[in-house]
C-alpha cells in the first residue's frame, strides 16, 4: 500500500500448500518502509494450526474444530491412518498415513512447530509435542504443556505398568456433554491468548 506521503507499507502473504517435509519458518512478513531503497523486514510471523490425531477423535469434538477452522480462518490438519469424511473448506485438510503403531503420531510430532496446537488422547505423543514447545488438548479438554505434561506422562506409565501385571485399573469415563463442553472452553481460551 502506497500512502499519500509516499512511504511504502507492505505486508507479503505466501499463500498455497508447503510440501511435506518442509517446516514452517514464517507464513508472512512485514516490512518496514525506508526512504530510498528496499524495504526492510521487521518481524516474520508464523501463523498457528491445529493438528489433529484423528483416528482416535470422537465426532462431536471434530464438529466442534470444523466450525472453528472456518470462523477463524485457521488451518485444521487432521492425521489418520484412514480416510476421514471431512466438509469442503480452504481451511480443513487432511494427511492418510499408512497403517501402523504411532506412524500418525510420528507425523504429527514432526510437523508441528512451537506455536501450533495439537488435539490428541495420546499422552506420549502429547509428552513429544511440549518437547517441542507447542501445546496439546485432549478432546476431554485437558491442557497439556510444560507444567503438567511429567505428571501425565509418570501416571501413564504406572497405569500401563498396572495392566501389564494383571491389575485390573478400569477404562476412561464415556464421553459425553460436559466432556465437551470443557473442550469448547480450553480451545476458545487457546484461540483468545493467541490472538486469532
Amino acid at each position: 500500500m502506497v500512502s499519500l506521503n509516499g512511504v511504502v507499507s507492505a505486508v507479503v502473504l505466501f499463500y498455497g500448500i508447503l510440501p511435506l517435509g518442509t517446516r514452517r519458518k514464517a507464513d508472512y512478513t512485514l516490512f518496514k518502509p525506508r526512504a530510498h531503497g528496499a524495504a526492510q523486514p521487521i518481524k516474520r510471523v508464523t501463523i498457528m494450526k491445529i493438528w489433529v490425531d484423528g483416528d482416535a477423535c470422537p465426532k462431536p469434538i471434530k464438529e466442534i474444530l470444523f466450525r472453528l477452522a472456518d470462523r477463524v480462518q485457521i488451518t485444521v490438519v487432521f492425521v489418520a491412518n484412514q480416510w476421514l469424511h471431512l466438509p469442503q473448506s480452504n481451511f480443513i485438510e487432511m494427511i492418510q498415513v499408512e497403517n501402523g503403531p504411532d506412524i500418525a503420531d510420528d507425523k504429527i510430532a514432526e510437523f508441528c512447530v512451537e506455536i501450533d496446537l495439537v488435539i490428541t488422547a495420546d499422552i506420549p505423543l502429547a509428552a513429544r509435542i511440549v518437547k517441542k514447545g507447542a501445546i496439546a488438548l485432549d478432546p476431554r479438554g485437558t491442557l497439556y504443556d510444560k507444567s503438567n505434561i511429567g505428571q501425565k506422562l509418570s501416571m501413564r506409565d504406572f497405569m500401563d505398568e498396572l495392566r501389564g501385571s494383571g491389575v485390573e485399573t478400569g477404562g476412561p469415563s464415556s464421553f459425553g456433554h460436559k466432556e465437551r463442553q470443557n473442550f469448547a472452553n480450553a480451545l476458545d481460551k487457546i484461540i483468545a491468548q493467541r490472538k486469532l
